[in-house]
Order: C-alpha cells, then structure tokens, then sequence
C-alpha cells in the first residue's frame, strides 16, 4: 500500500538526509514523519554531534512552533526507556520558575513524598535546581536507571537526571551544556516534558513567573503551552501564572539556598515562602482527589512542615544520593557553617527614610536582587556569597531596620551596590500617624476656667476641655506614641491556566486573601 511507504522511511535511520531536513525546517513547518525521523536519527547516531548543534543553533535563531515542540516531545518519548511505576502510586511532578526549576521545588520533591505521593524529579541536565543541590558535600544528581527505580520504591522521590532514560535528550543535553548560549524555551517544553511522561507522570503543578503587568501576555502563552503539551502527552496539569517578585526564597546564592530549604521544611519557613508553596502543593492533593478543597490541602501541607517530616524525607533522600550521614545530621542540626563555605564579610543594607520615621514592605524585587548575585557577587556558586532577606512582604519598618545581609568576599560593598538593594529591591510605603486617634479622661485638674468673652463670640467650658483634650494628645505624639498601621501581607493575584479533568482549558483569578 502506498501509505505504508513513509512508515519504511521512517524507520531507514540510513535514509535520513539531514541538509533537507534543515532546509524543510528553515522554511516551512516540520511534520510529524520528519520529526520522527529526525529523532530515530539522533538515536542510533545516524544524526551526528556537529549535524545535531546545528541544528540545535537554528532553534535559537529560528524557535520552535508550538506543533512542531508536541510532536518533538513525542518522538523523544517513543525514543525514550520508561521508570518501572505501580499503578496505585500517585506519579506527581512540581515544576516551579517555569520549569528550569527554583528553591521551592527542592522543598516540594520532599513534602510531596512525604504526603503519600511517589517523586521523581528527574530534570534536563541544565535544571537550576540540581546546580544548588550539587553544593552540599557528597550529592551525586546522575543516576542509572535502576537507582532511580530503587530510590522510588524505598525513598518515594528522587532528584536528578540520567543519560540512561532518554539517549535523545542526553546528546542535546550535552551540547547545549558546552553552548550556553544556545536557548529555547520550546525546546526546553519538549525535552522535559518528554522525560516526566517516560517517567510515569499522571499530574504535574507548574510556576511561570512573570514580572509586571505587561508582561502578562507572554506568560499566559507560555502557562497554555505547557497545559497543552501535557494534555497532548496524556498527563493533568495545572499553571500558576504568578508574580515572578514575590521571593521563592529568603536567601539568594546556592549554599544559603539550601540553608533555606532546609529551615522551611523544619516547618520555620517564612510566610511569603510558605503561603504560596502550601497554595500550589494543594492543588495536587486536589487533582488526584486527596482532598476536596484547597484550604484542606493546604492545611495538610503546613501540617506535614510542621512536623518535621518533610525535612526528615529530604535528608534520606540526600543519603540515598551520595550524601554521608554525618552531612545529614549537620544539616538537622543546623550546622550549616560545618557544610557549606561562608562567606567572609557581611554587611547589612538598612532602611532609608528622607523625613518618614515608619514604612511597611509593600514588595520585594526579586529580580533586582538576583541582579546584585550575578552581576556584582560573582555569580552563583559554592563560594557562600549570595543575599540573606530579613523582612517580609508587610512587615513593619522604620529608619535604620535591617532590609537584607549581603555575604561578599571583598571588604566591602561600593555605594551602587548598596544603592541597587535599598532603593530598587524594596518598595516601602512610607507612612507616619498617630495610633492615638482620640483621648477621653476625667482626672482633669481642679482649677477655676476662665470664660473669654468677646466680640466675635465666647469659649465656653466645653470649648475649653476640648482644646486641652488636643493639647494632650499632641503630648503623647512627642512621647513617642507615633507608629505605624499593622498588616499581615499584601494580597497577591494568581492567574491559573487548568488543564481539566475533561480536557478544556479554564483561567480562573484566585486573589489570595489578607
């Protein structure tokens, strides 16, 4: 039959010719047969390493379409050895930082386990979150196929990659590794996603970030790709579209992010931390049925921290991956300066008021505290530099209160590093009044009042008490009774891109309440 022909060439891996293959791509939209094609191809080595970065440099300079990244997850998925999973395990996967991972996705592998759900984080070798891992002393993140089949069955969770899963997916992994430069966010969708399927994943909970109102759109787009290709690929999935300000983390640079994670799953977490991983590990309990409502979810996951659990979960993990247990106990204990590097000198960055004695923390800039890591600390690393938040969005400040502590390596911090955290990472609201809004007595002193008579009128007695009454409260005023209104935190919008149950997709507005 001659529908039969393009199946053969499909499975001629010698057939393949890789100049007409690019020339299709650069001009038109690739098919699914080519794809298929391609990635058979890569796998047997008819594709080579130079034909593949050549490839692999069009994507940059020419992306990926949305069609083109489905069939490419598909293809590598065929291509790709499977996780040996139980059919009564619930398969989860949290994404957080649109996919290439945060702090809270280390802190989420752990907790999820510890819920009753089955983990395995596996990652593209790229994945941020594996970088910050690979600081503590002993953690080994490439596994083989069957440790990572191990690690599920006696640990529950895992976190790591593997060039045994998917051959495709390590070839690429490699080049993109030695070319930084190369970057493509469909093909980081394709990659991904193709390895959480092979995995055995049946829901997935994702973050994309997205800094200011006009850049909403943008991340709407990418929130619908990644529900789309998961729907295509057979796995539920939700999307958080979320304020990429908002810190996923009160330390910045790898070791004090460990520090981090370590404290929040002790259940000593900060409320900014805390509200918004709590939110988004519900919505898993929710989707595979483990509670009704979201408030039920979340009052699970702040129990499980709260116990002390999740961090006992994520420290037999870390044995299970090379680390000695002697790290483990420092690590509980925490002994953090016994574990990681530290940093030299710290200085604190301390609030500036011109004229305004109070203020509250309406915001934390996230990203220019990032900016501050890469561009003035050397970047992220294992040296113990990085950025230590000491306030929390609606705490309370005044003059001289401690923003952050910087841990540097040189003596000291220059004037525009200062500058950069006290007057873009913080948005104070500056406020100043008075808690005493009025004040009633009867211990007046008894003395004889006089009644002022005039043309234009009279002051009476009442008159007069009031007037004294004002006169006291501009008393206290000096005595320091000056303060500032109380909040809890400000209310945050998350947009959520569902993947349903039925297969539509819904936008649904949560506003966080106050």
């Amino acid at each position: 039959m001659a529908s039969e022909k393009p199946d053969t060439e499909v499975n001629s891996e010698l057939a393949f010719d890789f100049m007409s293959f690019m020339m299709v791509y650069k001009e038109k939209q690739l098919q699914e047969r080519e794809i298929k094609s391609f990635v058979k191809s890569i796998s047997s080595g008819a594709v080579n390493d130079f034909q593949l970065c050549a490839w692999l440099c069009s994507v940059h300079e020419k992306p990926l379409k949305f069609s083109e990244t489905a069939k490419l997850a598909k293809a590598m998925l065929e291509e790709s050895k499977r996780l040996e999973t139980k059919d009564d395990w619930n398969v989860v996967s949290y994404l957080g930082s649109d996919v290439m991972g945060d702090s809270r996705c280390l802190v989420a592998v752990p907790l999820l386990a510890t819920l009753g759900f089955t983990v395995p984080a596996i990652q593209v070798g790229n994945n941020v979150s594996l970088e910050k891992l690979k600081c503590i002393p002993g953690f080994n993140p490439e596994l083989k196929l069957e440790d990572m089949n191990s690690m599920l069955e006696k640990v529950g969770c895992f976190a790591g990659y593997s060039q045994d899963l998917n051959l495709v997916e390590s070839k690429m992994n490699t080049i993109l590794k030695s070319v930084e430069t190369l970057k493509s966010n469909q093909l980081d969708l394709a990659r991904q996603f193709s390895l959480l399927a092979a995995c055995g994943i049946t829901h997935v909970f994702g973050d994309v970030g997205c800094v200011g109102k006009g850049k909403r759109d943008p991340a709407f787009e990418r929130a619908k790709d990644i529900t789309n290709l998961t729907k295509s690929l057979g796995i539920k999935c939700r999307v958080h579209v979320s304020d990429a300000t908002v810190p996923y983390s009160t330390m910045l640079g790898y070791p004090l992010e460990i520090r981090d994670v370590v404290t929040v799953l002790g259940g000593e977490g900060s409320s900014d931390v805390v509200d918004i991983l709590s939110l988004q590990c519900a919505h898993l309990l929710q989707m595979t049925e483990k509670v009704e409502s979201l408030n039920d979810g979340k009052k699970m996951v702040i129990d499980a921290l709260a116990s002390g659990e999740a961090l006992t979960k994520f420290l037999e993990m870390l044995e299970a991956q090379g680390v000695s247990r002697d790290t483990t106990d420092k690590l509980r204990e925490r002994k953090f300066d016994e574990v990681f590097p530290v940093a030299p000198h710290q200085t604190k960055i301390e609030a500036r008021f011109s004229g305004r004695q109070t203020g509250i923390i309406r915001d934390i800039r996230l990203d220019q505290l990032e900016r501050v890591v890469k561009d003035h600390l050397g970047g992220y690393g294992n040296s113990g530099q990085g950025i230590e938040i000491a306030v929390e969005i609606g705490s309370k400040v005044s003059a001289g209160s401690c923003l952050a502590v910087v841990h540097h390596s040189k003596d000291t911090l220059t004037s525009k590093q200062k500058g950069i955290i006290q007057n873009t990472a913080f948005d104070i609201e500056k406020i100043h009044f008075n808690r005493v809004v009025e004040s009633f007595r009867n211990d007046w002193p008894d003395k004889k009042r006089k009644n002022r008579n005039s043309k234009s009128g009279s002051r009476n007695e009442a008159d007069t008490d009031k007037l004294e009454v004002k006169d006291e409260v501009k008393d206290e005023v000096k005595e320091g009774v000056s303060s500032t209104t109380s909040t809890d935190s400000v209310p945050k919008d998350y947009v959520v891109v569902v993947n349903t149950e039925n297969g539509d997709d819904q936008r649904t507005v949560i506003e966080k309440k106050e």
